[in-house]
């Protein structure tokens, strides 16, 4: 085999590789994405089917007029063991 045959194949073996890793990630992170967006989803749900005075309050208080003025929103939670 003379080695210009060999360097070529070489590199464009490499490049399949590497392209073939990249694109597998880039779509197995996709997917992954969407996973946790719909697990996030139905916790929310969960969240709200539970508490739904709570949960209306502070969706009116987020997105009410008086919004203009908050800048932060923080939720505390005390844990009950």
């Amino acid at each position: 085999m003379d080695p210009l045959s060999l360097t070529v194949g070489f590199v464009v073996g490499s490049f399949t590789g590497a392209a073939g890793h990249y694109f597998g990630e880039k779509y197995t992170d996709k997917r992954r994405n969407k996973e946790i967006a719909a697990q996030k989803a139905e916790e929310w749900l969960a969240l709200e089917s539970r508490f739904p005075k709570l949960i209306a309050h502070v969706r009116e208080r987020v997105t009410g007029q008086a919004r203009q003025f908050v800048r932060h929103l923080v939720i505390l939670a005390a844990c009950r063991t």
